[in-house]
Order: C-alpha cells, then structure tokens, then sequence
C-alpha cells in the first residue's frame, strides 16, 4: 500500500484480524517519510455473491441491506450503529450457508430473524417493507 502523504511504499508493523466485522485490521509506516496509519481491510461482497431475484441475478449490495436496516431502525437512538452491526451480523450468517448465488429471499428473511431477536419493533417495519411470509 502506498503512503497516503507521499505516495511512496509502506510496510504493515501490526496486523489483526477482527472476527465480528470479518476484516483485518492492519498499522502501517511509510519507509519514506515515517507516517503512521492504519487500514482496515474487508472482503467486498459484491464481486464474491450474487443475489438471485426471479431469473434476475445482480451483484450483492452491501449498502443496499445497511439502508433498508437504517430504514427499520430509525425509530432508535442510534439507527446508524444499530444498522452497521446488525449488517455485519447478518452479512456473517449468510457467510456461514456458503453460497456464491443467494436468493433475495434467504436476505431478507436473515436480517428479519435477527431483527427480530434485537428489536421487535424494527422487525415489523422491515417486514413491512420487505413482506416476509413466515413471521
């Protein structure tokens, strides 16, 4: 990675990976000018799933879900965090089915399982939004 003041090469002096978000977190130093600064490094869902809808397959949109969660938490204190870690959590139970093709379905009826569990509240606005059957 490139030094973000100098443009020249870096090195990564610490590095762990962070299980819940599902990402590394890297420190780096520049070995030009010395700068110090962290990365944190996330697979990008959008070229590793494609989400089925009909006979329609388009990429994954991870900022799709975050919003349509945001949308259901909005009634709370902090809809924005809510939504960010309820995205994580949901992003990491699909990741668990091992499926490279996901139906719109399996999405939706994931994020409303855990909704559910979190906020009963929120839960029934997604549900309805996204009508999910098996409430």
């Amino acid at each position: 990675m490139v030094c973000p003041y100098c443009k020249k090469d870096s090195h990564v002096t610490n590095s762990r990976l962070q299980k819940r978000a599902n990402s590394v977190w890297r420190r780096r130093k520049c070995t030009n000018c010395g700068a110090i600064w962290t990365s944190l490094e996330r697979l990008d869902y959008a070229t590793v799933w494609r989400v089925r809808k009909g006979k329609h397959l388009t990429d994954f949109g991870r900022e799709t879900l975050l919003i349509s969660l945001y949308e259901a938490l909005k009634h709370r204190k902090s809809p924005d965090i809510d939504a960010k870690y309820i995205c994580d959590t949901v992003i990491a139970k699909l990741t668990t089915k091992k499926l490279v093709e996901l139906p719109a379905t399996l999405i939706t009826t994931t994020a409303h399982d855990i909704l559910r569990r979190y906020d009963k509240v929120a839960a029934g606005l997604y549900n309805a939004t996204h009508k999910i059957n098996n409430q």
